[in-house]
């Protein structure tokens, strides 16, 4: 089940998929295009690499995270700026799921995440998750993101069901 929070991209990446005729069929290439950009930009974060990745943001991409919505590749690399940083917590992810819209121009990546990181007492902590990003391909046929949104593992009492006002 997707958590309440992450549904909206869902959907919109359902309706950007679904925009395109049915009989449109991506080829492999593109999909495997796609997961190597996204396995790529991950390796740009745990690497500390800024400028990678900042080459793979949309000058108009929208990040949603637990503090609401962060806009644009400026605001989106200042609001990322502490990963990059000595010593930062470490952040991993990787696709599981890579769909394209049926021109290939759109995609979605979707997958967990875990940022590691020490806390004061010197024991590692990892929080986990699931990502969703959307990619555009750009004029050139790389891959620019679009939309991302991570959200965080629920653990849920056995038995018990989520409340939708807290998600």
């Amino acid at each position: 089940m997707i958590a309440p929070r992450c549904q909206p991209l869902a959907l919109a990446a359902a309706l950007l998929l679904a925009s395109t005729p049915a009989s449109a069929v991506p080829d492999d290439a593109a999909r495997t295009s796609l997961e190597a950009t996204e396995n790529a930009f991950a390796g740009s974060v745990l690497h500390k690499d800024k400028d990678a990745f900042a080459a793979r943001l949309d000058e108009n991409a929208a990040f949603i995270g637990p503090d609401g919505v962060t806009r644009g590749k400026a605001a989106i690399l200042e609001a990322w700026a502490p990963l990059f940083a000595p010593g930062a917590p470490s952040f991993e992810w990787h696709p599981e799921i890579v769909e394209l819209s049926g021109d290939g121009a759109i995609g979605i990546t979707r997958g967990p995440w875990v940022i590691r990181s020490k806390g004061k007492d010197g024991q590692e902590t990892e929080r986990r998750g699931t990502f969703n990003s959307v990619w555009r391909k750009d004029a050139s046929g790389g891959w620019k993101i679009i939309f991302d949104a991570g959200c965080p593992c629920s653990d849920p009492k056995p038995g018990s069901a989520p409340d939708p006002k807290k998600d």
